[in-house]
């Protein structure tokens, strides 16, 4: 159990890396005390709710994936996972 979250929590935070490597080369970010612009989210952005929504994501896709035996139900409910969570993000997104 320990690894499977230990795995999950790896992912995600690889997968956040990806979003918070083009605000570091910004040098518009308010990370750098800039006005803003292109690629800038704080990183409490990435630490709440962004960590928070995908660890819980990949949570459900590791359940579905050991739980449910059927392929097609298990992919069906694996992509209602990740458009879950991707309306979840752009919501987000939207309103900073």
């Amino acid at each position: 159990m320990f690894k499977r979250i230990l795995r999950i929590a790896i992912i995600v935070e690889l997968l956040l890396l990806i979003g918070f490597l083009p605000t570091l080369f910004n040098p518009n970010a308010h990370l750098y005390g800039g006005l803003g612009g292109g690629w800038d989210w704080s990183p409490w952005g990435f630490v709440g709710p962004m960590a928070g929504l995908m660890f819980v994501t990949g949570f459900g896709i590791d359940v579905a994936a050991r739980k449910i035996r059927n392929p097609v139900l298990r992919t069906i409910v694996v992509v209602a996972l990740v458009v879950a969570l991707a309306s979840v993000w752009a919501m987000i997104v939207r309103s900073e």
